[in-house]
């Protein structure tokens, strides 16, 4: 059995976040018709444009089949942005655990 799902892996140290790595697809519905993924996708690209606009110089994206964030300074916002995505992201997870993994690495 093949177990599809949205993963989100978070490194972080001394409560700083320093790279999140997101991959998959949650499989609660056909594509287009699901609403863990649409969740997800909100929750992620809005986190993508502010850190763009907040914190370019900060921040390091790379969106191809995964989506990295890599940070390359600490800053204040930089953190505080990330640090709502990840709580959002628990959110989804708790109504969907078997669509989402976040796990820290």
């Amino acid at each position: 059995m093949i177990v599809i799902m949205v993963r989100f892996q978070i490194q972080r140290q001394q409560n700083n976040y320093y790279q999140v790595i997101v991959s998959g697809h949650s499989g609660f519905k056909a594509k287009g018709q699901d609403i863990v993924c649409s969740a997800v996708s909100a929750v992620v690209f809005g986190t993508l444009n502010a850190l763009d606009r907040q914190c370019q110089d900060s921040i390091s994206i790379s969106v191809k089949d995964d989506i990295i964030i890599k940070v390359l300074e600490v800053q204040a916002v930089n953190q505080i942005v990330l640090n709502t995505m990840v709580y959002q992201l628990q959110t989804i997870a708790e109504q969907y655990p078997q669509n989402i993994e976040i796990k820290e690495i």
